[in-house]
């Protein structure tokens, strides 16, 4: 028999990173019940000083994928807080996001309302609170298109 090899918490946390970008609290969660509480402290303090492990690099990573989907800032900043991410790192990742990719929110909601309901304008109010609805179930809230405001 060959003995079990036992994985330190760095390498799982290591492992998980190889996959995707993770928040420390992700990591945390994920790996909390596998390893002693100061075991994974020092191991994701060592991923952090080594810079394998940054919530600056997830926040912009989660966020341009999120946004990608078609989704909006209130529900990408609900999301990447629920994640244990700081609300500064959080408004700086998508103001970066947006800039790297030149867009607005009114043009990612306009994007979005084209892409499920096509280019034409609302037939009536009930069509315009169908439109509304998808855009705030997608956390766009504030940043509501002028489109959406036009009826044929």
């Amino acid at each position: 028999m060959t003995p079990k090899t036992t994985v330190t918490a760095r390498h799982a946390a290591m492992n998980l990173l190889a996959r995707r970008e993770h928040s420390l609290q992700e990591l945390r969660r994920k790996l909390g019940s596998r390893y002693e509480a100061e075991e994974l402290e020092n191991a994701l303090l060592s991923l952090v000083q080594d810079k394998l492990q940054c919530d600056v690099r997830f926040a912009d990573s989660y966020a341009r994928e999120r946004i990608r989907k078609g989704f909006g800032p209130m529900k990408i900043s609900a999301e990447l807080q629920k994640r244990g991410v700081r609300s500064s790192i959080v408004d700086q990742a998508l103001q970066r996001v947006l800039e790297e990719g030149g867009h607005t929110w009114q043009r990612l909601a306009e994007q979005v309302l084209a892409q499920k309901f096509g280019n034409a304008p609302s037939a009536d109010l009930k069509e315009k609170s169908r439109r509304i609805r998808l855009l705030e179930s997608r956390g766009f809230g504030q940043h509501l298109p002028s489109s959406v405001d036009k009826f044929d």
